[in-house]
């Protein structure tokens, strides 16, 4: 038997475009002489499309193209392919279309097995029981008593494809560990196997995070731990789709594993298209292989990249949009135009300098420079005057005194002059001029001034897309790196060293007031809000345990060098607390500026947007924190 894999690139809501694509597959593997041919998960109308799974036409439209799939083959070869099923005559409880995440197998133009998704994830960004029934749930609706699971692993059973036993899995069944019924792992491989299955297929619309491919293989090596195991074979789409407030990659990974759960086969590239071909009766003989793994940050860069090409298909536009970026001189917004470059051309990105009065010669010269090393097209804007507009502005502005209300020029904070100021670059600059010229405004801002709000709403909080929102300024530093490896592209003045000593360099600064500084501890800040949105998420409570036993078990659980927390004074318990406070609760008073944000492109186990989310609330100190702030602070330090 002859096996094709398809990493195909999967659009969402775009099933005609899918669908030719899978075309092209078919044949090729035809011409390749493969028996069988399988597809990602949901690759006909894509995964993520929110709430178009709860709408029967969008559904109907979508299903109606396996009848066109099904007959693509001109050989006898067997087609395995992702789509919704829906079953009119099954309701769920409120009332509506039972609708299922499921495997369609056609022959011959002949569909004769339809294998439905056992393992529905809700973790993260996943939805899947908000849309879909489990297998598994639906059979159990039937039975009366807690006496089935034999049962269900019959029911459970392989198919015949090429005269040989295959069994079916569709992504999560792959992640079972966590999944347990009477103390059982609900591992439908091993049923498969018992059942006489010779090769196992899951099909996957498994999106990218660090580590991903490394995770995939520890789950398939852990499905046999009887040591029963037979050849598995992975296969994964590759491009972006979004949940609406997240930009979600997807980096392929297509392999096929021996029966000891090794790899022996892997897609040559992440986010790339490719047809893996085998001879079934070979996989057990091949060599193990070693995947070519890329760095961290590499891996980031890839997926923001992916990212800002996905937002073509978003618009269903032919060509990659124009960008229009406002161009600081400072960190993010020069990592963010060397992004745009690399994705779509220096040809498609407008830069934009506009300068005030509190714009020092240093930023307006690095933004020159970025500028011209990108080659792309630059303007200076300055606004020097704008404080004549704010007084304008102002002056328009009524408020009330005794005497009733009033128009007149206000008493302003220079830190609401300086917002002002950041609203007209925004809204009225760079939002107007990316109108006029057919483009899209970006969002420069990292991961911690998202999480601090440590930006003006309406002003910089704005955009079509938010390309480094879920990198912290650590990563920031660390892709400008990245960025830099071959020639400098962004001046190093921007970037501190490994200890983040800014001497000679210019500090981070938003440039709103005389002298302003950022307010950022940099790399600790950056450790503790990963730290709070970690998927095993921590909260203010662990950090006060691991400061009490001292700087060390502070700095090996937030992965940082003593020397940082020295460095931000934060040995000095007063400060700590203070800082600690500080950060917590601006943190969670800034969720209304969240929910505002533009789509954020993901890079790590949580980003802000529908991944973490987030309710407005009234902040709490719980009995626990004020126990160990006590401690702190009349005890002190277990080991300082």
């Amino acid at each position: 038997m002859k096996i094709a894999l398809a990493q195909m690139e999967v659009i969402p809501f775009r099933p005609d475009l899918n669908v030719a694509r899978m075309k092209e597959f078919v044949a090729e593997a035809e011409s390749e002489g493969a028996d069988v041919i399988a597809f990602p998960e949901m690759c006909v109308g894509g995964y993520f499309i929110g709430d178009k799974w709860t709408s029967a036409s969008a559904c109907a439209e979508i299903e109606s193209y396996n009848n066109e799939i099904r007959g693509f083959a001109k050989t006898d070869i067997t087609i395995i392919w992702g789509n919704v099923n829906s079953v009119d005559y099954e309701k769920n409880k409120d009332g509506r279309t039972r609708r299922y995440n499921s495997l369609i197998v056609a022959k011959n133009d002949v569909i004769f097995d339809i294998y439905d998704k056992t393992l529905l994830p809700t973790y993260r960004f996943f939805d899947d029981q908000r849309y879909f029934t489990s297998d598994m749930d639906s059979y159990l609706e039937e039975k009366y008593d807690d006496e089935y699971l034999e049962e269900l692993r019959e029911w459970n059973s392989p198919n015949e494809v090429a005269n040989h036993k295959v069994g079916l899995q569709i992504c999560e069944d792959l992640w079972c560990d966590d999944y347990i019924y009477q103390g059982e792992r609900l591992n439908t491989a091993e049923w498969h196997v018992e059942k006489g299955a010779q090769l196992i297929i899951n099909s996957s619309a498994s999106p990218w995070t660090v580590g991903k491919n490394e995770a995939r293989d520890r789950r398939v090596k852990s499905l046999f731990n009887s040591g029963k195991g037979v050849p598995f074979a992975y296969v994964n789409c590759v491009g972006a789709q979004n949940n609406g407030k997240n930009i979600i990659t997807f980096d392929g990974g297509t392999t096929i594993y021996n029966s000891n759960g090794d790899p022996v086969i892997v897609a040559k590239n992440p986010y790339q298209e490719e047809l893996i071909i085998a001879n079934f009766d070979e996989i057990d003989k091949m060599p193990v292989v070693n995947r070519k793994t890329f760095f961290p940050i590499r891996q980031k860069y890839d997926a923001i990249i992916k990212g800002i090409r996905h937002i073509k298909d978003m618009n269903n536009w032919k060509e990659d949009p124009s960008f229009v970026i406002g161009l600081s001189g400072g960190k993010d917004s020069a990592l963010v135009a060397a992004l745009l470059v690399d994705a779509v051309g220096e040809d498609k990105v407008t830069a934009i300098n506009m300068p005030s009065s509190f714009n020092s010669r240093e930023t307006k010269g690095a933004a020159e420079k970025i500028a011209d090393n990108l080659g792309i097209e630059y303007s200076i804007l300055p606004i020097g005057k704008i404080e004549a507009v704010v007084k304008s502005i102002v002056s328009c502005i009524p408020f009330k005194t005794n005497s009733g209300w009033q128009s007149k020029y206000m008493l302003i904070s220079p830190t609401q002059a300086g917002n002002i100021h950041a609203k007209i670059r925004g809204t009225d600059i760079l939002s107007n001029v990316a109108a006029i010229t057919g483009g899209l405004m970006t969002n420069n801002g990292n991961k911690v001034e998202v999480a601090l709000g440590y930006a003006t709403l309406y002003g910089d909080i704005n955009g079509a897309v938010a390309p480094i929102a879920d990198l912290t300024p650590t990563e920031v530093y660390e892709m400008i790196r990245f960025v830099n490896r071959h020639e400098e592209i962004i001046p190093q003045e921007l970037v501190p060293t490994d200890d983040y000593d800014f001497s000679g360099k210019i500090f981070p600064s938003a440039e709103l007031e005389v002298d302003q500084e950022d307010p950022i501890k940099f790399g600790y800040h950056c450790a503790l809000l990963e730290a709070f949105m970690d998927y095993d998420k921590k909260s203010p409570e662990d950090i006060l345990r691991w400061y009490l036993k001292g700087n060390k078990c502070l700095a090996e659980n937030l992965g940082i060098s003593e020397d940082l927390i020295i460095k931000w004074g934060l040995d000095d318990k007063n400060v700590f607390i203070k800082d600690l406070e500080w950060f917590w609760n601006t943190m969670n008073a800034n969720v209304f500026k969240r929910v505002q944000c533009p789509p954020i492109i993901m890079t790590s186990k949580t980003s802000f947007g529908y991944d973490l989310r987030e309710s407005m609330l009234p902040p709490m100190e719980t009995k626990e924190y004020r126990s160990l702030k006590h401690e702190l602070l009349n005890n002190g330090l277990l080991s300082h």
